[in-house]
């Protein structure tokens, strides 16, 4: 039988794409999620190991939405995204979808009460990998006593994982990452750095931009047209699974972030490819009563 998260999110999906289609009025290419061509052949995952609570880059929407929805005892709910690109020449192509998967219960009043609480915000590619996992960030915030140590997490993390790229401990935000980059696994970022700082700091906030992966540390996976592209800040940044503790007097906030970049890279190049090629198209006259 149908689970209620899937079956929400594909009533969501044909509600919006029904109501794109009866608003619109200009002469445009309206691009269904269908329109945009999966990628052949299927991606893999940099590496299937690596996962937030048990969803891993690569997944299914609808794979992911009902293991969250198992974890939460909610339905998490689909964050939808409208692309309208316009060329030089006057055409324009508008594409909708839903680019996050959000847990919209925690809402900014819960986030700056003195409650722990437990937030996931799931990134989606677009129809070219079939909507599918590019990353997953978890945020836990606990309260009073018995919270866990950066110490402590790392160590948990670090015996499932083995020995980090990259690890600070710091008396109020401590940082480890795992890292990979051209095909590989980074042993030390730190020896990476072409360019190392003079202070002796271990976060990767002093990393140069020249080290692996630096330039996506903290970037969102999620597809954003850009016409030309400029600066590839992805590079050859393959994945980053990256934890955050930080210690504040009344709470301990503890930040899982995984991204997996060589899909976020797939994605966009294929995506862009499929759009520039679509504007090329001749458009159709609009039906508007003249």
């Amino acid at each position: 039988m149908e689970s209620s998260s899937r079956s929400y999110l594909r009533n969501k999906v044909l509600n919006q794409a029904l109501l794109s289609a009866f608003m619109t009025v200009t002469p445009v290419i309206t691009f269904a999620e269908s329109t945009l061509s999966p990628y052949e052949p299927k991606p893999v995952p940099t590496n299937s190991s690596f996962s937030v609570l048990e969803v891993r880059p690569g997944d299914t929407v609808d794979a992911a939405a009902g293991i969250l929805s198992n974890h939460f005892g909610n339905d998490l709910t689909p964050d939808f995204a409208s692309l309208v690109v316009r060329s030089l020449v006057g055409r324009e192509l508008q594409y909708e979808y839903p680019q996050r998967l959000v847990s919209s219960w925690v809402t900014p009043f819960v986030r700056l009460g003195n409650e722990p609480y437990e937030d996931v915000n799931v990134s989606l590619a677009t129809g070219v990998l079939e909507g599918r996992v590019l990353g997953i960030d978890r945020t836990i915030v606990s309260t009073g006593l018995g919270r866990p140590s950066a110490v402590s997490v790392f160590r948990q993390v670090e015996e499932v994982y083995g020995v980090p790229s990259l690890v600070h401990l710091d008396a109020y935000k401590s940082e480890m990452i795992y890292a990979y980059a051209s095909g590989a696994f980074i042993a030390d970022l730190k020896a990476a750095d072409p360019t190392p700082s003079t202070a002796d700091v271990g976060s990767s906030d002093y990393l140069s931009n020249d080290t692996p992966c630096k330039t996506a540390v903290g970037r969102s996976p999620i597809y954003q047209y850009r016409s030309p592209r400029g600066e590839d800040w992805i590079g050859g940044c393959d994945l980053i699974f990256r934890v955050v503790v930080e210690s504040g007097g009344a709470n301990t906030t503890i930040r899982f972030s995984l991204n997996d970049y060589a899909l976020a890279r797939l994605n966009r190049d294929e995506t862009d490819r499929q759009i520039n090629e679509g504007l090329e198209h001749p458009q159709p006259a609009s039906e508007i009563k003249l």
